[in-house]
């Protein structure tokens, strides 16, 4: 008997040792980061069309109306926890109430096909896009019951970091919105779901936020590396509610705390590209994201990315997919590229000021000459020769006790050398304009 142990003691010892030397020779996460963070920002311009199709678990109206009208009720309970406006909980309480016509039109939105297209120049400070409804809304609204008017949904939205201002053309009804953005990073915006590493694939342990990160080889194909991270229980849920006149995300304590992992599935010898990942909430899988490459060129895109969300009883939730039709990487993009036609009869509301405006397409247009002239005479550059990189807001700490809305502070800006003091010069002259211009409108009236 004694010898038999001994033997499994040895055999476990040659496993484990055998597992280490595998697992020796795992990658440097940080310095495989870094390579992706290069190769992203060697992607300076670019052209990318894709197909979007998202659709439910089940396209069964009575189905969906009950799963619809237990997110109405959670969604009501939270903002009463939340302390939302009176008003805002109406609405609310409307939505509850006339569930069944909610839900319908709810199935139909999340009925979701459509192109997006997007042009972006990194050099220039400016990225474009333009989403196109695929959707055969008749024969959605004929199938779903839904009655009264709905049209596809057509948006161009188009940015600008010279001036920090962003552009956006919704189809219907016409309309062009005008209003600050402060948005940096290009790359976030589009090349989404590009199957590199960032820093939101942890390499340690934060002590806040993260409770372990491990990696190891896959046994069955070694070539994959198995990435997994797990988080310190959330006791708390975060609520976007309007309250105190504003949208904003408040903490709400949780009746049991949440827990949370992601497992992150690396691809060796595909230059560590991301093959899926796998989140899990309360042990159960929560999400899963597929991607699929066609090519072995460093710089590529997933041909196709397929995210499928699953409900608490493990029944799927809603599959999403994304289909590259064309893409164009370090190209000749022009400035006319970004600029948006405003159909006639347009209406422009203008929110870069303390109060919204509504202007005319002339007063654009002159706003707009106003602007380049003063820059011009000031000598002033408007399109710097690098953009300054911004790192992401960390999400606030759980908090166990009483609801604290969640505000975190920016994160400092570096200067950013002699092209972001520019920026700031321009903004600040612009600003002025604006001002001036508001001032003098309000003395006319």
């Amino acid at each position: 008997m004694m010898q038999r142990t001994s033997l499994l003691v040895v055999v476990a010892l040659l496993s484990s040792l055998l597992l280490a030397a595998a697992d020796g020779d795992l990658p440097d996460l940080e310095k495989v980061i870094e390579n992706h963070k290069a190769i992203l920002e060697s992607i300076r311009t670019g052209r990318i069309t894709y197909v979007r199709e998202s659709t439910l678990g089940t396209d069964n109206l009575e189905e969906f109306k009950q799963h619809y009208r237990k997110d109405a009720e959670k969604k009501l309970k939270q903002a009463k926890a939340a302390r939302a406006d009176k008003d805002y909980l109406q609405e609310l309480r409307e939505q509850l109430n006339n569930y069944a016509d909610e839900a319908a039109r709810q199935l139909m939105k999340d009925t979701e096909h459509q192109r997006v297209s997007y042009v972006f120049d990194k050099n220039a400070g400016a990225v474009k896009s333009h989403h196109e409804d695929l959707r055969d809304v008749a024969g959605l609204m004929s199938r779903y019951g839904v009655t009264g008017e709905v049209q596809k949904y057509t948006q161009t939205q188009s940015q600008s970091i010279a001036n920090e201002t962003r552009k956006i053309l919704s189809g219907w009804p016409t309309r062009l919105n005008i209003d600050s953005w402060k948005q940096r990073d290009l790359s976030i915006v589009a090349l989404w779901y590009s199957g590199y590493l960032t820093e939101s694939v942890p390499t340690k342990a934060d002590g806040q936020y993260i409770k372990s990160v491990k990696m190891r080889r896959d046994a069955d194909n070694p070539n994959l590396i198995i990435h997994e991270v797990v988080y310190k229980p959330w006791t708390v849920d975060l609520v976007f509610v309007r309250k105190g006149g504003k949208f904003r995300s408040v903490q709400v304590p949780r009746d049991k705390p949440r827990t949370s992992r992601r497992v992150t599935v690396l691809d060796e010898s595909n230059d560590y590209r991301i093959a899926s990942i796998t989140k899990f909430k309360n042990g159960r899988i929560l999400e899963e994201y597929g991607f699929e490459y066609s090519s072995d060129d460093p710089i590529s895109l997933p041909e196709v990315v397929t995210i499928t969300s699953y409900s608490d009883d493990g029944s799927v939730e809603r599959t999403h997919t994304r289909r590259l039709e064309s893409v164009e990487l370090n190209v000749e993009i022009a400035a006319a590229e970004f600029e948006i036609d405003v159909p006639s009869g347009t209406t422009i509301y203008d929110f870069r000021g303390p109060e919204m405006l509504v202007i005319t397409p002339d007063e654009l247009d002159e706003l707009a000459e106003e602007i380049e002239d003063v820059l011009e005479e000031e000598g002033i550059e408007t399109t710097p020769a690098e953009v300054e990189e911004v790192p992401a807001e960390e999400p606030e700490a759980p908090a166990a006790a009483a609801i604290e809305e969640a505000e975190a502070p920016a994160p400092a800006k570096d200067d950013g050398g002699g092209s972001l003091m520019t920026v700031g010069i321009a903004v600040i002259v612009i600003a002025a304009i604006i001002a001036i211009a508001l001032w003098a409108r309000r003395r006319q009236d």
